[in-house]
């Protein structure tokens, strides 16, 4: 059991990271996250360009965990393929060449809601890019630390 200390507390971004904050927030999930999605809906039309960014992610697949359900949204009426990958300098790089904005992550361009999780499992960042919204899963001290590092960051927490 945790202690009241390592509690995760969901943090809501108020506004899209863009830009260098983007850049920074997603090199600095380097040291925290080790696992990576994006999401593929069958009943959206798809681009060149993201179905070019899903063939290179593919160079960092990996299986998806038995019974853990993608927490960023439920599909109802439509079928998805989620896209599961490593997350390390590489494979940032090609998410970082394809989009300078966490909410530019939604079909038919790219893929949907670039979400990235720790090494169990865990959410870290969970995002819905069709309903501008996103969340940092992190205690206490994890958001202490990443304030720290990326100050800027403070004013985009909610």
């Amino acid at each position: 059991m945790e202690s009241r200390e390592s509690a995760k507390i969901s943090y809501a971004l108020k506004r899209e990271l863009k830009g260098q904050l983007y850049r920074e927030l997603l090199e600095y999930s380097l040291n925290h996250c080790s696992e990576a999605v994006v999401v593929v809906r069958s009943h959206l039309s798809f681009g060149e360009n993201g179905k070019r960014l899903v063939e290179k992610l593919s160079a960092f697949s990996i299986p998806a965990r038995p019974n853990s359900p993608w927490a960023g949204a439920q599909l109802f009426d439509s079928q998805a393929r989620f896209v599961r990958f490593t997350f390390c300098k590489e494979s940032m790089q090609i998410l970082l060449d394809a989009s300078k904005k966490l909410y530019e992550w939604e079909q038919p361009a790219l893929p949907e809601d670039l979400s990235l999780f720790r090494p169990n499992g865990n959410d870290w960042l969970i995002t819905m890019a069709h309903s501008r919204q996103a969340y940092l899963l992190l205690s206490r001290e994890e958001r202490a630390a990443l304030l720290a590092a990326l100050p800027k960051l403070s004013a985009v927490f909610q």
